[in-house]
């Protein structure tokens, strides 16, 4: 799964296409002003899911939407399931054939159905830091700290936190 994701991020470097992968994702405005972790957001499970693969900043989390699509995954795969099992009685010649929601004969053993995606969602582009003295009212996920414990400084009015400055 990390060599995949590996190749991903490679790949999304060298392509002059901006958000290549996300192309055809719509996302309403309420979802993009959902904070991090805010309205139902989770924390991804795996260590393959919890950084971005365009920033690699870890300011990312699963959208409260999937939830459904879990749902509606889910139930999908037990009619799938369902059908596969008609299908072994019918290949064994046991019964008679199943059918498609269309009506229509299998001639072979169903297809998995198609799922929906879960989404993650990167907040770099909300992180921002307010006082360049304090993390006091800062919105990033690691408060503008260094990996020593300091303070990002400030530069022409804005902190340089790598997070804060992303916009992914």
């Amino acid at each position: 799964m990390d060599s995949a994701i590996t190749s991903i991020i490679k790949s999304k470097e060298n392509s002059t296409e901006k958000n290549s992968l996300l192309r055809g994702v719509k996302r309403t405005n309420a979802q993009l002003d959902r904070k991090y972790l805010d309205g139902g957001g989770t924390h991804p499970r795996y260590p393959v899911y919890q950084k971005c693969i365009y920033c690699n900043h870890e300011a990312i989390d699963k959208t409260p939407e999937n939830k459904d699509v879990v749902l509606t995954n889910e139930d999908r795969l037990r009619v799938h399931r369902e059908i596969v099992a008609e299908w072994e009685v019918y290949k064994n010649g046991n019964d008679l054939c199943p059918k498609t929601t269309a009506d229509k004969d299998f001639t072979r053993c169903p297809p998995v159905p198609v799922m929906e995606t879960m989404l993650l969602q990167c907040h770099c582009h909300q992180m921002s830091c307010s006082r360049c003295d304090s993390d006091r009212g800062s919105t990033c996920v690691i408060g503008c700290l260094k990996n020593d414990g300091t303070l990002y400084d400030w530069s022409d009015g804005y902190c340089t936190c790598k997070i804060c400055a992303c916009k992914c």
